[in-house]
């Protein structure tokens, strides 16, 4: 996805699934919901399988989505350095240590 690396789309990902739907994740991420769904779209179409199970009213995990999920908390930055980032991600803030990376 052009303009958002693995790191920022895994945020966007641990969001929908953390706010069980793509517009309250764009609102938490000050992001647009169609931007929302498009990171989540090319995680999916990266790593070839269905993450979320999507309805009009509701957004749940797959069984695939729960093990993506995991393993992106594993490896994910810790919430106050991605919330210091805003909406400018070009490098990780002062915060934020090769140890999460």
């Amino acid at each position: 996805m052009v303009g958002m690396d693995r790191l920022q789309t895994m945020a966007v990902f641990v969001a929908v699934a953390e706010e069980q739907g793509f517009a309250a994740a764009a609102r938490r991420l000050s992001m647009s919901p169609p931007a929302v769904t498009r990171a989540v779209a090319a995680i999916e179409e990266r790593i070839g399988t269905r993450l979320l199970h999507r309805t009009t009213r509701h957004v749940r995990l797959t069984e695939a989505g729960q093990r993506y999920l995991e393993s992106t908390r594993r490896r994910r930055l810790p919430p106050a350095c991605i919330a210091s980032r805003g909406d400018n991600w070009p490098s990780p803030p002062r915060c934020c240590s090769a140890v999460y990376l």
